[in-house]
């Protein structure tokens, strides 16, 4: 009768230890944190005091597909940033641990990308896990021999090998993710799946590479951009090294430079080519900088053939120098439709003369709306001594 009693009785997790429950929280995304909470009134109170020391307040609202931007804090610390609501204006001061004078590459669902400067180790890095190894996934090196990485550092910037990253799934919750970038100076694809032990290099096309953006498409393939506006399809779960022409090249105006971005609508099928046209200007004290003027918007049609079209109706792209995104303004108030929300992407070897700030490509950063076809700047970062530029702001999922 005893041992029945006893093996009918569960433990009271309400009375567990406050310690060893804020030490199961420091496992947690922030979503989970809050969830925790709901469970009951003790779980709550550690729930709330836990947040409390995360800088979480209980006016910070946030959304899982709203992108953010990674920007310094306002002490200047070097091992940490905020979040910053371009829609909205607003700050949130959560402290997260991203080193600051560290180029991380935005990626999806909440996770950038780092490659060590010695090593090129690349790691995937999700700072919502506040630094838990639970968001630190270690990849393969990248196949260079020591002469090639002596030229990458000596010329070319280590933090330059990879210029974009996307994934293919939430590593959180997906283990057979694929990562693909565009590295190298000549910004050609590999992949990683995950579980192999090196990555697999994309054999550059016979008209040439030079991609400038990614994405993952339909659930199978990654779509790559190249300068001249061309799309390749690259089936990674064929263990595929071939990219194949999609379709043809965007013709039209060209300014001094552009950028050029591939962008996937909700409806899982629509894709949409973003051209950036830029110039370069003086500034009163003689230095040049960088403007955006407009941006030009193309849609894929007949599988193969860009139109270019005047408005993308209730939606809005963040773009920049990272990861591309669409999001339905009727899904966020705050967001504008038919608007382009852009930071600068110039992190060019080249054209920043081995300076990647030299330009001031980092206050090239606002919203277009293309009704009014005209720019209104929002974002803008703090002064700082020209030995210390402030980094990149780059776009980010909040997974919280």
């Amino acid at each position: 009768m005893s041992s029945q009693n006893s093996s009918s009785e569960m433990p009271d997790w309400a009375l567990m230890a406050e310690d060893m429950l804020l030490l199961i929280l420091s496992h947690l995304l922030l979503s989970d944190i809050i969830s925790f909470g709901c469970v009951c009134s003790s779980w709550y109170s550690v729930s709330k005091r836990k947040l409390k020391l995360l800088n979480i307040t209980p006016k910070m609202s946030f959304s899982r597909r709203a992108p953010m931007l990674l920007i310094p804090t306002d002490d200047s610390n070097e091992n940490s940033r905020n979040l910053y609501s371009l829609p909205k204006g607003e700050f949130y001061d959560l402290k997260l641990s991203v080193p600051v004078n560290s180029r991380c590459i935005g990626s999806s669902y909440g996770w950038l990308i780092y490659i060590d400067s010695l090593s090129f180790v690349i790691t995937l890095y999700n700072p919502f896990y506040f630094g838990f190894n639970k968001g630190t996934i270690k990849l393969p090196a990248g196949k260079i021999n020591d002469r090639k990485k002596a030229i990458i550092q000596r010329d070319f910037y280590t933090d330059l090998y990879i210029s974009k990253a996307v994934l293919s799934a939430d590593p959180s919750s997906c283990a057979d993710f694929i990562v693909m970038v565009i590295h190298n100076e000549r910004k050609s694809l590999a992949y990683y799946k995950a579980g192999d032990a090196t990555w697999t290099y994309v054999h550059d096309h016979p008209n040439g590479s030079t991609f400038y953006d990614i994405m993952y498409y339909l659930g199978r393939y990654f779509v790559a951009l190249n300068y001249r506006g061309e799309a390749y399809i690259c089936n990674v779960n064929s263990n595929s090294r071939i990219c194949q022409v999609m379709t043809e090249a965007v013709v039209g105006p060209l300014a001094e430079s552009t950028r050029r971005y591939i962008v996937e609508l909700d409806d899982g099928f629509t894709i949409l080519q973003a051209v950036r046209m830029v110039q370069t200007l003086t500034n009163p004290d003689g230095m040049p900088f960088v403007d955006t003027i407009c941006f030009l918007i193309y849609q894929l049609a007949n599988h193969s053939d860009w139109i270019m079209i005047k408005n993308i109706g209730d939606g809005a792209l963040f773009l920049g120098d990272d990861s591309s995104f669409y999001v339905k303004a009727a899904d966020f108030p705050e967001v504008t439709p038919n608007s382009i929300y852009f930071t600068d992407d110039y992190p060019d070897g080249s054209t920043m003369n081995r300076r990647l700030y030299q330009y001031r490509g980092h206050e090239d950063s606002g919203i277009y709306v293309m009704r009014k076809k005209s720019s209104l700047y929002n974002y803008m970062p703090s002064p700082e001594p020209e030995d210390l530029p402030p980094p990149l702001p780059v776009w980010i999922h909040p997974t919280i």
